[in-house]
């Protein structure tokens, strides 16, 4: 028959050349049937093979022949399985640390308090502030592994488009590596304003000599607490439910408009994601995670196409740069988005439906997308960028789950818990109610869950550019029933325990005299369940901030891409730094501190201040959330603000966030057109009823908004003052090394690794080798890529000879 002859054809064709396998002839590998190895010279950048230790020079041979043995899909997948066996990855020394050169953090990382700060701290009415003068000391927290960072990889060689022009292969063995470090010691670009602006209700606190430290003890009882309040009145109807939290878009037509907005695929890109986050069970931590690595692949497969920048992790050579800068930006724009759909489909898997929508929206769907080549240079990036982050320490494999051996030191129903640390709240799930259909824990185990601590191993994830969270980790909280000396965020002295007090009293204080508008802070910036959280937030500013200052494809990659290399960083500083520190919420602080008293507080949704047991202290939060699931100290709210408030400016070079014209791609006050940007506006509150005038929050800069964020945790009953303040510092001093190490990528040109400091023994024999590693691995990348699309051709031929069998048989049938 036909088919048979045809089908031996193909036979003959494809399946003569499977005969031919690698041998070792000497030491070095040979394909028989070939000639003896050709000499072939291989630039690797810097380190040259000259200068590579003997040790290497097995390896180096080894890439050389395999790149030459590339030459078909057949002969690719048996060097590649041959190169995986043989290939075992070397770890790399983590990235030299870098000093915090800001006065303002330098008691981050050192054990020690802080010097005193300036005039210029911040206080509510309720609490009297203390004298400053200098002091010293602190606790240390639990040591945390330093992460190392990922290195970069990738190759290309010259091939031709269809106008004949050189352009880059991705499918091509070669090299070229670039590192994420520090940078060096120059001048950094970033502002160097002060670390904790105050808002405007915070009175200064007057700055005393250094020489006369000042102990103030406070007292135990706090009388603007203990005063009789008029009782509310019933409430006339339910609270709303605790899916009205802000800011959740309140329909798909909504989602859509907001994409449509968006000025880049890139914006369009992170709009998904964060529409994916706010319908998944959202974690802070993790959310940093993804939109790092949403956004380094787009960056990545952005950069291959560029002459003057180099990717984070992946990076085929830049052979023909001329070349590379006449690529339209329609390609570009493939490659981007090809990236973001593979990466964003990988870390959201319910939400793929969505993300092949915008793909063939932007006409860059599955259909020929595998033989483009701006589309395989996408695909590949995203596959490096998730392959080398797959073992960061995040344990994503396993769902996130903690690995750090992490116990709470207290349980909920300890009686003798100790005030100090951390302990699991029992949350309230709704299947008990009180008269006025609060939700309520009872006796009944099932009215309630218990809280699970979230991510405890965060600190010992691999950063992007810091060296490690434990670097940027602060001086211990104040500790009850310590009374040695304790300086607080504002320099101001006095004993841990009057600081303990002190802080957690104000918080009390501050429940107690909670006006419309500070209800709305707090509810604003909750940033809970059904919510982008506070890294989501900050890039929906960066989106905002990007349609208005007209942003093109190569900004917008830019942008996204250091704003969440940044976010990601403070992540690990501040989860370091709470679970090093194991601290107390104010929930059950308060409930300590005022267990046998009446109190003046929040009564709980639509009741008003009352005179309530101080056992039973709430704040103000949607009663099924109440606190999240990790200790206190320090507060993320506050860190993320600060890291991207710090990234916006540096980036744009401006702090403006309001101008009274522009308008967004968000529309939270659901009136049917965007919103200005830097303002918001509602005429409801979602935790309890409100019935009176609009309430607007306008912040005429991005610290404004950082400022106001970190102080709603302070109104929403989450963090205390030192909490906030510290975590400033941090996101600023985190912020700043990320900056560096995000803009030092932006001008690298050839990306090559920047020199270490301070390597020796192992490390430094791993440093020499890291060429040929990463060249081991690229050749790999790229043998697997051309033998799966050598293996789809011939698939692809296959099919069709079975199709042509079978409508020859009907024929002659």
């Amino acid at each position: 028959m036909p088919a048979r002859n045809l089908l031996a054809g193909l036979h003959a064709r494809f399946g003569g050349r499977a005969g031919r396998h690698r041998v070792m002839r000497r030491g070095r590998p040979v394909l028989r049937g070939s000639s003896e190895p050709r000499a072939v010279e291989l630039s690797f950048g810097s380190p040259k093979p000259a200068e590579l230790s003997p040790a290497s020079e097995l390896g180096t041979v080894a890439v050389a022949d395999a790149a030459i043995s590339t030459t078909s899909a057949i002969d690719a997948a048996s060097i590649a399985s041959e190169l995986a066996e043989a290939a075992a990855p070397v770890p790399l020394a983590p990235v030299a640390e870098r000093p915090i050169e800001d006065a303002l953090l330098s008691g981050l990382g050192s054990g020690q308090n802080p010097a005193p700060a300036v005039a210029g701290s911040t206080s509510d009415p309720g609490l009297t502030p203390k004298p400053s003068a200098s002091g010293s000391n602190g606790r240390s927290g639990a040591d945390a592994a330093p992460g190392a960072d990922a290195p970069g990889e990738g190759s290309s060689v010259e091939n031709r488009n269809e106008e004949g022009a050189a352009v880059a292969d991705p499918d091509t063995p070669g090299n070229g590596t670039t590192e994420h470090d520090a940078g060096a010691d120059g001048p950094s670009d970033l502002p160097a304003g002060p670390v904790d602006q105050p808002p405007a209700d915070l009175t200064p606190v007057d700055e005393q000599s250094v020489d006369e430290p000042q102990v103030a003890e406070a007292p135990v009882d706090a009388p603007a607490l203990l005063e009789p309040v008029p009782a509310a009145s019933e409430p006339e109807s339910e609270p709303p439910s605790a899916e009205a939290a802000l800011p959740a878009p309140d329909s798909e037509n909504q989602e859509l408009e907001n994409l449509e907005l968006q000025n880049t695929v890139v914006a369009q890109w992170n709009e998904l994601a964060l529409q994916a986050i706010r319908e998944d069970k959202p974690v802070p931590t993790v959310i940093t995670r993804s939109l790092h690595l949403a956004h380094a692949a787009m960056y990545d497969a952005w950069a291959a196409f560029d002459a003057g920048a180099a990717g984070a992790y992946f990076n085929p050579r830049p052979v023909h740069r001329r070349a590379r800068r006449r690529m339209a930006e329609d390609t570009q724009e493939r490659a981007v988005s090809t990236a973001a759909h593979h990466t964003l489909s990988q870390l959201f898997p319910s939400h793929t439906d969505r993300f092949d929508g915008l793909l063939d929206q932007l006409g860059y769907g599955a259909d020929g997308g595998r033989r483009n080549h701006a589309s395989r240079v996408g695909l590949r990036a995203a596959r490096t960028v998730l392959r080398r982050r797959a073992n960061d320490g995040s344990n994503a494999r396993n769902d996130y789950a903690d690995n750090s051996g992490y116990a709470p030191m207290n349980d909920p129903d300890d009686p003798d818990l100790d005030p100090n640390y951390w302990t699991p709240l029992k949350v309230p799930n709704g299947s008990a109610v009180d008269e006025n259909g609060i939700p309520i824990v009872t006796e009944d185990p099932s009215s309630y869950d218990v809280q699970t601590p979230l991510t405890p191993h965060w600190g010992q994830v691999d950063p992007f550019a810091i060296s490690s969270g434990r670097d940027f980790r602060p001086v211990a909280p104040p500790q009850f029933d310590d009374f040695s000396p304790y300086t607080d965020a504002h320099g101001v002295v006095s004993s841990n325990d009057a600081a303990y007090r002190s802080q957690f009293t104000e918080v009390a204080q501050l429940s107690a005299a909670l006006t419309p508008e500070q209800k709305v802070i707090a509810e604003y910036w909750a940033d809970g369940p059904n919510s982008s959280t506070p890294p989501g937030h900050w890039n929906e500013f960066a989106q905002d901030i990007a349609l208005r200052e007209d942003h093109g494809l190569e900004q917008d990659v830019k942008l996204f891409f250091a704003l969440n290399n940044a976010l990601m960083d403070t992540g690990i500083a501040i989860w370091d730094a709470k679970y090093a520190h194991d601290y107390v919420r104010p929930q059950t602080a308060i409930r300590y501190l005022f267990a046998d008293e009446e109190i003046a507080a929040w009564g709980g949704p639509n009741q008003g201040t009352q005179m309530i047991p101080g056992s039973t202290w709430q704040p103000y939060q949607d009663v099924t959330f109440v606190t999240p699931a990790f200790p206190e100290y320090t507060s993320g709210h506050s860190g993320f603000s600060y890291a991207a408030a710090s990234v916006l400016e540096a980036f744009t070079g401006s702090d403006r966030l309001y101008d009274g014209i522009s308008r967004g791609a968000q529309d939270l006050d659901r009136d049917g057109q965007p919103d200005l940007i830097g303002s918001y506006s509602t005429d409801t509150l979602a935790f309890e009823q409100y019935e009176g005038e609009p309430i607007s929050l306008q912040w005429d800069t991005v610290w404004d908004a950082a400022a106001e964020a970190g102080r709603s945790r302070l109104y929403g009953g989450i963090h205390i003052q030192d909490g906030d303040l510290r975590a400033r510092a941090m996101g600023k001093a985190v912020a700043e090394v990320a900056w560096q190490a995000s803009e030092a990528l932006f001008t690298a040109k050839l990306g090559r690794r920047p020199r270490r400091r301070g390597r020796s023994g192992r490390a430094a024999r791993n440093h020499l080798l890291e060429p040929v590693i990463q060249s081991v691995e690229s050749t790999l990348d790229g043998a697997l890529t051309t033998a799966s699309d050598g293996l789809l051709a011939a698939s692809d031929a296959l099919n069709a000879a079975l199709n042509l069998s079978q409508s020859v048989e009907n024929f002659l049938n």
